[in-house]
């Protein structure tokens, strides 16, 4: 997850979360900052949050992700494995994933 955190006072910086989906902006002046998680394909709740940093300069925030769409890329090659021209793929995916009812 990339964490977008801006400020009043023009501070703009964007990092990256860790294997557990932490995210740590050490040095944060007291103030009050705005947060924005962005990953493709997920939605997130809340979608941004205004945080306040006092003198301590320590706060959790929790945000909850939801996958709201799916990517796929790749290639079609014949059983020898050279590629395959003019070949048109189509992904059916299900609403609620009991395979039931056509997402397209």
């Amino acid at each position: 997850v990339l964490m977008s955190i801006s400020s009043d006072a023009s501070y703009r910086a964007n990092k990256r979360s860790d294997g557990a989906g932490n995210i740590v902006f050490p040095g944060l002046f007291p103030g009050r900052y705005f947060l924005r998680p962005l990953l493709k394909e997920y939605k997130f709740e809340p979608k941004s949050a205004s945080i306040e940093i006092g003198e301590s300069g320590a706060v959790a925030h929790s945000f909850s992700a939801t996958r709201v769409a799916y990517s796929v890329f790749g290639s079609v090659t014949s059983l020898n494995g050279d590629p395959e021209a003019n070949v048109m793929l189509e992904a059916i995916g299900t609403r609620d994933g009991d395979g039931e009812g056509a997402g397209r």
